[in-house]
């Protein structure tokens, strides 16, 4: 007993031991893995602490990065590498006080394709370092810039811009559509930056519904470069291509039953074993805003490269106005029935109906964004305090969407606004601004206006305009600083540099760039007893010459602007000649003749300017008479030409004073029907 009790004992006390044993071995356990656990947990932490600080950049250097959700890219940050996103992105807009003034950026060096919705809030960027692969269904929730050289968005489906969204491109960028289609929306845009180049390959550019100044493409400056490569243009609406250069590359068909209108000032191309080709219903409207450019006149403007180069018209419309159109080189061929139309300009015959805007006691200057979606007017004692005001127009009605104060004064007053040619700018001028610099230039963003910089005049900024392409501002005003009323400054986006300037004289209440650029009308209170109020100046971007001068008023020339076409010039007046204070002038090379007249306000009217169509004129005036108000828009009926056409500016095929190599190739085919009305003239020498 005592030996089993002795057992017993020593077996308890080995459970005992074994017991402790084992509950030791499960706190080491529990301890490491509670220690396990603090070391993922603060792992982990650091994980998710450098992804916060890395937050947008995505890093596939290693290997494939997926995302499955919305990705974020905050200002130069990028993806780079092997990064695939399947829910899209958006740029980010810096934080208030952080970043410039030209938003966001964000570097796109990635090889693998993108899916969703691609947000860039209007004014950020996207640099594409790499081409940048779209899938089917990406779409752009909102405008924004694109930028890059040599490197492309390559489509795998069809991409949409929304309705009234605008997509800047800068550089040399290339949409490479696969076969698929770039869909436009209501209003929406492509837009080439001044000396940037846009290439569409391979797609289908679909619109639907654009304006004259709001085109489906719209070239900044006459510096900007359009290269349309196997390209079907289905138009819904009338295409307009305003500035800048157009290159036609392969087979480029334009579809639909609307016009492609060619506007520019500039020569484009259909270049080697090229097509440009119109199908049924489709319109060829070629009419270029302008006379021509040095050396190059403005009927020459569309040229055939070569032998091989084909202008081909199917069941179309070509239609060229009193400056006419000459083709050499190359190809022109008719199939089905083609209607031939040289002389399709309409000469202005009167002035119409018009809407009012009460602004207050005095409206000094109006001027329509370039898309004609908003007018900006500015003046003195407005009701609400603020001298500028910008609205938005719906056809119908003006809507006030911003609105600053120029100065404190009781005497501050904005006596002009103009917008740059890429609606991005907006210049103003005027007297006792609280800055103490009469020239300012914004940043407008559709809803917003930022301040970008300054400049001293002297006394009174009367008038300040940009050219067409954005390089010049040109100023005039009183009682400058330098003595000269007329002054003209380089504007590289962030400063102004004069670079040209000339005595008036007196007063100089207004100047205006033509459409092309090349002529430059002032005027205002009589310069002297010898020289007329009126005054045109041909500029070569260093110089200003006067070619052309008139006599208007007995008083005053307060405004004087250039239809968007080139060949008007309006001037308002105090005590215009007979009392008419809106004057409508034709330009021809270095004449005037005065074409409609209207008779608003015994105190004058101030301001005018063209819509880009040219079928508005926004006037203002002071003390207008009863049934008119401070603000009008007027329509303008146009009719037939009453002047003759010389042949040299009719259709002309080929050129015989250059040699055979200059003839055109005139094809008719078999069942084809050419009928024309107007003047064709046949210079080949064979």
């Amino acid at each position: 007993m005592k030996c089993f009790a002795g057992q017993k004992n020593t077996e308890s006390e080995l459970e005992k031991s074994n017991l402790k044993n084992l509950k030791e071995s499960i706190s080491k356990k529990e301890r490491r893995s509670k220690m396990y656990k603090i070391i993922f947990i603060t792992c982990l932490s650091i994980i998710n602490i450098f992804s916060f600080i890395q937050c947008g950049s995505l890093l596939g250097r290693a290997g494939i990065m997926y995302t499955t959700t919305h990705n974020n890219f905050r200002d130069q940050q990028r993806a780079t590498g092997l990064v695939r996103m399947t829910n899209g992105f958006s740029v980010v807009t810096p934080d208030s006080g952080v970043g410039s003034t030209h938003g966001s950026c964000a570097f796109m060096d990635t090889c693998i394709s993108v899916s969703g919705a691609i947000d860039l809030r209007e004014t950020n960027t996207i640099f594409l370092q790499a081409d940048l692969i779209l899938d089917h269904g990406v779409t752009f929730s909102s405008g924004g810039n694109i930028y890059g050289y040599d490197r492309a968005l390559i489509l795998n489906g069809d991409l949409t811009v929304p309705d009234g969204k605008i997509i800047h491109t800068g550089g040399r960028i290339v949409i490479d559509g696969n076969g698929h289609k770039l869909i436009l929306g209501n209003s929406a845009q492509l837009f080439v930056d001044t000396d940037a180049t846009l290439t569409l390959r391979n797609l289908v550019l679909q619109n639907t519904r654009n304006q004259p100044g709001h085109p489906a493409v719209q070239c900044a400056s006459s510096a900007s470069k359009l290269c349309l490569d196997d390209v079907e243009l289905a138009l819904a609406d009338d295409f307009y291509f305003n500035r800048g250069q157009m290159f036609v590359q392969n087979d480029v068909a334009v579809t639909g039953t609307s016009a492609f209108v060619y506007r520019s000032c500039q020569p484009s191309n259909i270049l080697a074993d090229s097509t440009f080709y119109f199908d049924l219903e489709t319109t060829l409207d070629f009419r270029p805003s302008t006379t021509g450019i040095p050396n190059l006149r403005a009927k020459d403007l569309l040229i055939l490269q070569d032998a091989t180069s084909q202008l081909y018209m199917n069941g179309c419309s070509l239609k060229t106005t009193m400056t006419g159109m000459r083709l050499m080189k190359g190809q022109l061929i008719f199939d089905n029935k083609v209607t031939i139309t040289s002389a399709a300009q309409l000469q202005l015959k009167s002035m119409g109906t018009w809407i009012t805007q009460d602004y207050g006691y005095m409206v000094r200057a109006t001027n329509w964004s370039p898309d004609g979606r908003y007018l900006a007017i500015g003046g003195n004692t407005p009701t609400s305090g603020k001298e500028l005001q910008i609205y938005s127009f719906s056809g119908t009605s003006l809507t006030l969407v911003a609105s600053l104060d120029y100065g404190t004064d009781p005497n501050s007053e904005v006596r002009s606004v103009n917008w740059s040619p890429d609606g991005r700018y907006l210049a103003i001028g005027g007297a006792y601004p609280t800055s103490g610099n009469e020239i300012q230039i914004y940043k407008f963003d559709g809803s917003s206006l930022t301040f970008l910089t300054s400049q001293e005049y002297g006394t009174f900024v009367y008038s300040v305009n940009w050219s067409p392409d954005g390089r010049y501002l040109a100023v005039g005003g009183h009682l400058p600083t330098s003595g000269n009323e007329l002054q003209v400054y380089s504007f590289n986006g962030y400063v102004l540099t004069l670079v040209a300037s000339k005595i008036y004289g007196n007063q100089l209440r207004s100047v205006n760039w033509s459409p092309d650029g090349r002529y430059l009308a002032i005027g205002g209170d009589h310069a002297s007893a010898i020289i007329d109020d009126l005054q045109i100046y041909n500029f070569n971007g260093s110089s200003l010459v006067l070619i052309a001068s008139k006599h208007l008023t007995t008083n005053i020339v307060t405004f004087v602007r250039w239809s968007p076409d080139g060949y008007y010039l309006v001037a308002t007046c105090v005590n215009g000649v007979s009392d008419k204070t809106i004057q409508i002038y034709k330009f021809e090379s270095s004449s005037l003749t005065l074409a409609a007249s209207q008779y608003l306000s015994a105190s004058g009217a101030w301001s005018a300017d063209w819509r880009a169509d040219g079928k508005y004129l926004a006037i203002g005036c002071l003390d207008p008479y009863p049934g008119h108000d401070e603000l009008e828009v007027y329509t303008l009926q146009y009719g037939p030409e009453i002047y003759t056409q010389a042949p040299s500016n009719s259709i002309v095929f080929g050129n015989s004073a250059l040699g055979s190599d200059y003839d055109l190739n005139v094809r008719v085919l078999a069942g084809a029907q050419v009928t024309v009305d107007g003047l064709l003239n046949n210079d080949n020498v064979n």
